[in-house]
């Protein structure tokens, strides 16, 4: 449980931002959470196809292709592959050999894989909004800017050798 007790005087502020993250990951991936947000979303949608519309979405690859969403998602080729493979099926993402090297497919998102990241925005923002109903503005602001740069520090750890 997650509450008050969390806060005492004597606690490490890090020791209470790792309970707090670590608390937020299990509560955000519980089955009452994921159901609301398919309801939300208006239909049900693995995490494993969002994960890679979105990678494809934000690569900075002139191509990006399977290497660039494993890398992406931290995962192997084979399971990039797969992932890949359901997208395309689904119709959300188009696989084109590219005109640079013969032996690489170029993904790109088809017009209902970008409509379904836009929806999966549309429904996270307003869970996100409901979870945090009654909120100030400000304290929005400042949980967001706080992760933005738990975010930067991450990805700058990822980077060093």
């Amino acid at each position: 449980m997650y509450g008050a007790t969390m806060h005492t005087a004597t606690r490490d502020p890090l020791v209470d931002l790792v309970a707090a993250i670590t608390e937020v990951r299990r509560l955000w991936e519980s089955p009452q959470i994921r159901r609301r947000f398919t309801e939300l979303l208006g239909r049900r949608v693995e995490l494993s196809v969002i994960r890679t519309l979105a990678a494809v979405q934000r690569s900075t690859a002139p191509d990006p292709g399977v290497r660039d969403v494993a890398e992406a998602l931290h995962i192997d080729n084979s399971t990039a592959s797969r992932f890949v493979d359901q997208a395309v099926a689904d119709g959300l993402v188009e696989r084109s050999v590219s005109s640079v090297d013969r032996r690489r497919c170029v993904l790109t998102l088809t017009s209902k894989g970008l409509a379904l990241l836009e929806r999966v925005t549309l429904a996270r923002t307003e869970l996100m909004a409901a979870l945090t109903a009654g909120w100030q503005d400000a304290d929005v602001a400042v949980l967001a800017a706080g992760l933005e740069r738990l975010a930067g520090g991450i990805s700058a750890l990822e980077q060093q050798p």
